[in-house]
């Protein structure tokens, strides 16, 4: 088969590919963990800015937790205290969980050897 000087093959590929795109974008709107394939950079751009925040607010809550560590570990024995009240600041949990957390983490025999533990403690309970 031979091919038409116009060749309309460019245009029908382009055509083709703009109706199978548009075909995805129709997806269900009903709830389902697949999401929607036209929004996958939209998703990837939130995530990105998400993960810097995140990284960022971690790092901070790890040098307080790594400046402060042998305080931290005093005032979570004693139930509380300006530094612990800082990490929690700085990690942003919520001030109704920090009792009930605070009395969990004196419980934890981990903490009181590992930096990293105390952080993600605080982190994992983060907003």
């Amino acid at each position: 088969m031979r091919l038409t000087v116009n060749r309309p093959r460019p245009l029908n590929l382009a055509l083709f590919g703009f109706l199978a795109f548009a075909v995805l974008g129709c997806g269900s709107t009903a709830p389902s963990h697949v999401p929607n394939p036209v929004l996958f950079p939209v998703y990837a751009a939130g995530n990105a800015i998400h993960n810097a925040r995140y990284n960022k607010r971690r790092a901070v809550v790890k040098a307080h937790v790594k400046k402060t560590f042998d305080l931290l570990i005093a005032e979570i024995q004693a139930g509380g205290g300006p530094n612990l009240e800082l990490g929690y600041d700085l990690a942003a949990v919520p001030v109704p969980k920090r009792p009930a957390l605070t009395a969990m983490l004196s419980q934890d025999p981990n903490l009181r050897r590992d930096i990293e533990a105390v952080t993600v403690s605080l982190m994992v309970h983060s907003d």
